[in-house]
């Protein structure tokens, strides 16, 4: 009985130890993608969520291009039409008692036009501002407004064995160089510095996983929120403003944040479909800002309880294996591979109950890549390792 005990107590530290260290990991696989996707399609249906919000603006630039000469004289290429956007800044900085709370414009202003002093005047009266900044095979891209300050705006894609390629996991401080624009927009609007280490960052207000699996809850769509458009396209919003109505700025500015980009031609695959790289950056603050990747006591808790109790119904599992041994010779083969398949199915559904309820109580994804490979491991070798629970 001791020997038993020990083995479970054993066991379930290591459980709880794999799930723990799982967010730690960059690459992206398909078991992921499935779990995170069937949670958070089960965790929307019993909580509605809206779909747009009141504390969000997002503006399309796709529909105000402008074409511009390339250096090398080979032709034209067609971007955001910057004295537009230098409009539309001028617009709301006219006012100083209506503010938003932060802007996003997340375009990267790689490519210098004649145009670029006057925007850069506008970007230089609103505050806070965020800019992206990229990279290629060559190294960053970096815009062309030197005194704006940028974020890292791109993400890691997984290929190969068991990967998905579409966007799982955000890593909010993939370098130490290379703070994201959902991580700067927090620190900007809290008023806090964050420190990194490892897979960790943290603030005066909590420890965080940098690894965040975003819940996607502002969707994609072109939808209307209550009391002004969460929506609207460049021109249309710039041609309102124009009209100096103070009440209706203040409806759609104040307080608000806002996200500028171009939703048409920006697309990214995620877990959930394909969301602009806009929507993307968005989603990705909110689930930051509302803490579903934040390392907390109860949350903890909760992973030690359902540890034990994984590695309880495992031991259960083994227990009634050693009893099919002594009984194989009375059953047919189908009945000892439909008790497998059985057995394999239920760990399978017993972690993602786990996961779930992780989330649906404490906005925190739990990642059960580690334990299924780990139970995995366990169950293939488990003829070798069977005298520890006999």
């Amino acid at each position: 009985m001791a020997k038993q005990l020990l083995v479970f107590l054993i066991s379930a530290t290591i459980i709880f130890l794999l799930f723990i260290v799982s967010p730690l990991i960059t690459y992206n696989t398909a078991v992921e993608e499935s779990f995170a996707r069937s949670v958070s399609i089960v965790d929307k249906v019993i909580k509605n969520p809206p779909g747009q919000s009141d504390a969000y603006l997002f503006i399309d630039v796709s529909r105000s291009k402008k074409l511009v000469e390339l250096e090398d004289a080979t032709g034209n290429l067609s971007i955001t039409d910057r004295m537009r956007l230098a409009t539309f800044f001028s617009l709301i900085t006219a006012d100083t008692a209506i503010r938003p709370k932060a802007v996003i414009c997340d375009l990267l202003f790689d490519l210098s036009t004649e145009d670029d002093d006057t925007l850069q005047r506008a970007m230089e009266k609103l505050r806070p501002l965020l800019i992206p900044f990229g990279e290629d095979d060559n190294g960053p891209l970096l815009p062309v407004f030197k005194k704006i300050e940028t974020g890292y705006a791109g993400y890691l894609q997984s290929s190969g064995w068991e990967a998905s390629e579409k966007l799982v996991k955000y890593h909010l401080w993939p370098e130490q160089n290379k703070p994201t624009i959902p991580l700067k927009l927090k620190a900007n609007i809290d008023g806090e510095n964050f420190a990194r280490s490892g897979g960790f960052i943290w603030n005066g207000k909590g420890i965080y996983y940098a690894n965040l699996i975003p819940s996607f809850t502002l969707r994609k769509e072109p939808a209307y929120a209550e009391g002004a458009s969460s929506f609207y396209y460049l021109k249309e919003l710039t041609d309102l403003f124009q009209t100096q109505n103070k009440a209706l700025l203040a409806k759609f500015i104040r307080n608000r944040i806002i996200f500028l980009g171009d939703f048409e031609n920006d697309v990214h695959d995620t877990y959930e479909g394909k969301y602009s790289g806009t929507h993307i950056l968005a989603n990705v603050f909110q689930s930051f800002d509302k803490g579903e990747n934040q390392i907390t006591l109860g949350w903890l808790l909760y992973v030690a309880i359902f540890s034990m109790l994984v590695a309880l119904y495992v031991y259960f599992a083994e227990m009634r294996d050693l009893e099919e041994l002594t009984e194989a010779k009375r059953k047919p083969g189908w009945q000892k591979n439909a008790w497998r398949l059985f057995k394999l199915l239920s760990i399978t559904g017993v972690l993602w109950i786990g996961c779930f309820f992780s989330f649906f109580k404490f906005s925190v994804f739990l990642n059960p890549l580690l334990v299924m490979i780990c139970l995995g491991v366990v169950l293939a070798m488990k003829k070798r390792i069977q005298f520890l629970i006999r």
